[in-house]
């Protein structure tokens, strides 16, 4: 994604890859909840811009603790890898196909529509797999699982982790997001116990 160059001078296509990417990796939702977006933002500064969740619910809503929006934030010591300035480009490129208000993530082709869930998961694995990754082991919903791993292993609180997720128990993640990498072969081969 960074060998794109900046965000201003992509088209339309890789303006929405790396928006989406960069929203579920700094947000740890899923891809529903970005389908569930609308645009314009609800508040929007150079800084940080807020979107209303279309319904104002997750996948893990219960009655009383719903997340009605969702603040994403600048990045910029890494202009390449801000999410502010992907989504500043993206929404400049859609901006004539757009209605009033609608959803953030509208398909890239004429007739300009909501981009579905379907859709957005297809997106991502466009990106992977031009970033090099296997496809066939990693999918959409792997960037939960990758950003909430680096967020822990960078000293991230486990708390706020569970927090942004939407997470009620550290044994959601422990059970089935945290994937730390793998020991190296000599480090495995000298602590491990001989056979």
């Amino acid at each position: 994604m960074d060998t794109w160059g900046p965000s201003d001078d992509l088209p339309l296509l890789h303006a929405a890859y790396r928006s989406l990417l960069l929203l579920l990796l700094t947000s740890a939702a899923r891809i529903g909840e970005m389908a569930d977006l609308t645009y314009p933002p609800i508040a929007r500064n150079p800084h940080e811009w807020e979107f209303a969740r279309g319904r104002g619910l997750t996948k893990t809503s219960r009655q009383g603790h719903h997340e009605p929006s969702l603040v994403v934030k600048a990045f910029p010591s890494n202009i390449l890898r801000c999410p502010i300035s992907a989504l500043e480009r993206y929404t400049i490129l859609t901006e004539p196909h757009r209605q009033q208000s609608g959803p953030l993530f509208l398909t890239s082709r004429k007739p300009f529509h909501p981009a579905t869930k379907d859709t957005l998961a297809r997106w991502v694995k466009a990106t992977l797999n031009a970033a090099g990754i296997d496809i066939q082991s990693y999918t959409a919903h792997s960037t939960r699982a990758a950003s909430t791993t680096a967020a822990h292993q960078r000293g991230v609180q486990l708390h706020d982790i569970l927090r942004t997720a939407h997470w009620t128990g550290a044994s959601t993640f422990h059970n089935y997001y945290y994937r730390p990498p793998p020991s190296s072969a000599i480090a495995s081969a000298v602590l491990d116990p001989p056979r």
